[in-house]
């Protein structure tokens, strides 16, 4: 992944809860985090560590390339 700003990971890691019908509260406890810390991730306030987005994929049961994907459709990019 090429330069990621805070809002585009917001957005890519809202694509993929959103796209499993997902709430945050559920996604965030699953992955050991706060709602509110979720919120910050997904609106681009804060980016998350490196173990934070891996729970938080895993909570989601996607990877890298599903991440970068949703990235590349945020950015309106061609999936890779």
């Amino acid at each position: 992944m090429s330069s990621i700003d805070s809002v585009s990971l917001g957005k890519a890691l809202r694509l993929l809860r959103v796209r499993q019908s997902r709430r945050q509260n559920n996604v965030a406890a699953s992955a050991g985090l706060t709602k509110a810390m979720l919120s910050s991730y997904e609106t681009g306030v804060r980016l998350p560590s490196i173990p934070s987005l891996d729970a938080i994929l895993a909570a989601l049961e996607d990877d890298l390339h599903d991440l970068q994907d949703a990235l590349d459709e945020v950015k309106g990019w061609p999936k890779s």
